[in-house]
């Protein structure tokens, strides 16, 4: 039987002390990856999800 993929939500940071925090347990919690986009930094938003680590 096939699995599904892992959600995965991408987190855009636009400071670098404002992190996720706690958001970061309760997705992990449910299964849920995320991809942080460090937006202070000029990390490019990427087009999709699917590309990224």
């Amino acid at each position: 039987m096939a699995t599904q993929p892992k959600p995965r939500i991408v987190v855009f940071q636009h400071m670098p002390h404002e992190t996720p925090g706690l958001f970061l347990d309760v997705m992990a919690a449910h299964g849920i990856s995320a991809h942080p986009v460090h937006l202070h930094a000029g990390e490019a938003i990427p087009r999709s999800t699917a590309s990224t680590p």
